[in-house]
């Protein structure tokens, strides 16, 4: 919460000559805010302290207006909720001060800290937004304008207004709650692991022998398995005890996790994991769509899990990395070098 308020309340401070009113307000209430985290690390002084000193600064002070007359929340209706939402924070903290929550709600001072914290940015953010909106009505209006245009202005204001918060609603809404696409961008290769529907039936599905097969380790693997296999330490063998010790730094947890991994079923027997494998290789050129008609020597998905059945199972990532790599060489030498990579 501490930096995700600083991110407002750092930009709003260059604010403090043209809204010094709001940016008090503003800076009072996101440190108010923070009472809850402030009281877990001990900083109750520190915090009476940063705000009477804060304020009686700004009140002893008054900013050069350099941008001319500033109307920015300088109505009788900004000045009553200010003054509102302080007293309001005043009587939490006497409440917090002087009572006990139940014990069927612990939490309660803190949940009451975080809903009227949370009104208060609300509000902040719509009075910004309000700012924002008329400030366009009033950058080509003269200080002498009549009343009609002034009521004019102000009815395009609520229009703008409106459509701000609108579309930053939106915004920040789509951005919290869009699904994941699940794309992936490799050397300029996009592909999507979604397919629609009407292609479903083109899927490839693995029989069983293909399956058992594509369980085989291939002879990278079985080198990689090999080199992370925990070293013995026969020098401190432990009296006593059936097992032999690892060496230093293998953890017995570790390797029993491991094991555990190895015997789990596998969750590329569905054929999801080829499917991806295989729209990137059909991006990349080197794959082509099986037709029944295709007489050509290109690869097509049959040929090469008849000879690579381990595309099955490795990870999509990888083998576009291999295959964008040698993409040079002929296509026809692809499962040799999934073999080799």
């Amino acid at each position: 919460h501490e930096k995700g308020i600083l991110i407002s309340l750092a930009p709003l401070s260059l604010l403090a000559l043209d809204a010094n009113g709001f940016v008090i307000w503003f800076s009072t209430v996101a440190t108010w805010s923070l009472w809850p985290l402030l009281v877990i690390d001990r900083l109750c002084e520190a915090y009476v302290c940063c705000l009477v000193i804060f304020l009686c600064i700004n009140a002893m002070t008054r900013p050069t207006q350099l941008s001319g007359e500033v109307t920015f929340l300088r109505s009788n209706l900004a000045t009553v909720a200010a003054v509102l939402s302080l007293a309001a924070m005043l009587c939490l903290h006497f409440a917090e001060w002087r009572l006990v929550p139940p014990s069927h709600l612990p939490d309660l001072f803190p949940v009451l800290w975080s809903l009227l914290g949370c009104g208060l940015f609300c509000i902040s953010y719509l009075a910004t937004i309000w700012a924002m909106s008329m400030k366009y009505n009033t950058t080509s209006t003269k200080l002498n304008t009549h009343s009609k245009q002034r009521s004019h202005s102000s009815g395009k204001g609520w229009r703008k207004f409106f459509f701000l918060s609108y579309f930053g609603i939106v915004a920040t809404l789509g951005e919290a709650f869009s699904p994941s696409t699940h794309q992936t961008i490799h050397r300029g290769v996009s592909y999507c692991s979604s397919l629609s529907a009407g292609k479903e039936s083109d899927h490839f599905i693995p029989n069983s022998d293909h399956l058992e097969r594509a369980r085989v380790l291939l002879p990278w693997e079985e080198q990689s398995k090999k080199d992370s296999q925990p070293v013995l330490n026969l020098n401190l063998s432990a009296k006593n005890s059936d097992r032999l010790p690892l060496a230093d730094g293998s953890d017995d947890d570790a390797v029993a996790a491991s094991d555990e991994t190895n015997t789990t079923p596998c969750s590329w027997e569905d054929g999801k994991v080829w499917r991806e494998t295989e729209q990137a290789l059909v991006a990349l050129g080197i794959l082509v769509k099986n037709d029944s008609d295709n007489e050509s020597k290109e690869l097509t998905r049959e040929v090469i899990i008849d000879k690579v059945p381990q595309l099955l199972r490795l990870p999509t990532d990888q083998i576009v990395e291999s295959a964008s790599f040698f993409v040079g060489n002929s296509t026809e030498e692809l499962p040799n070098l999934v073999l080799l990579h």
